[in-house]
């Protein structure tokens, strides 16, 4: 899907940028070419000034097109990331709360003192994957770096 994705994206690209070099190329022929007028010397047809309007009106929206193909080109292989790093992390959350379930207050202990940043207080998970952690053993609870602070 990706192959035929990107195929489609570089043929149709291709084809509008010959058409719009082929439709410069017409163009450029009308350069030295002087307008038609009439008796009275009213400009009737100047084909320059035609193809000049053309091309004002088809290039932006030419451009837009192409820049909404190659901006939407990597959209599926990041949402795509985006997904598999989501069932990582629930794979992972998964794993830890079974090991937080099965440790005991010895282990835990002896897990904190080895990493005390990974029993540092985060922040609330929100949106559809947040899950609620097993709660945390009973005990003191961490204080922040400057150390316990004294009774008032």
């Amino acid at each position: 899907m990706d192959f035929l994705s990107t195929s489609a994206r570089i043929l149709f690209t291709v084809i509008l940028l010959g058409l719009t070099i082929w439709w410069l190329t017409i163009l450029a022929g009308y350069i030295g070419a002087a307008p038609v007028k009439d008796d009275k010397g009213n400009t009737v047809f100047d084909a320059f000034q035609r193809g000049k309007d053309i091309l004002i009106a088809i290039l932006p929206v030419l451009s837009g097109a192409l820049g909404y193909w190659f901006g939407s080109s990597g959209r599926e292989k990041a949402d795509q990331r985006a997904q598999e790093s989501q069932t990582t992390a629930q794979e992972a959350r998964g794993k830890s709360e079974a090991l937080l379930a099965a440790a005991t207050p010895e282990v835990l202990k002896a897990a904190k003192e080895f990493n005390p940043a990974a029993f540092k207080a985060q922040p609330p998970a929100t949106g559809p994957a947040a899950t609620p952690l097993s709660p945390a053993p009973p005990g003191p609870t961490p204080t922040d770096d400057a150390g316990p602070t004294e009774p008032q």
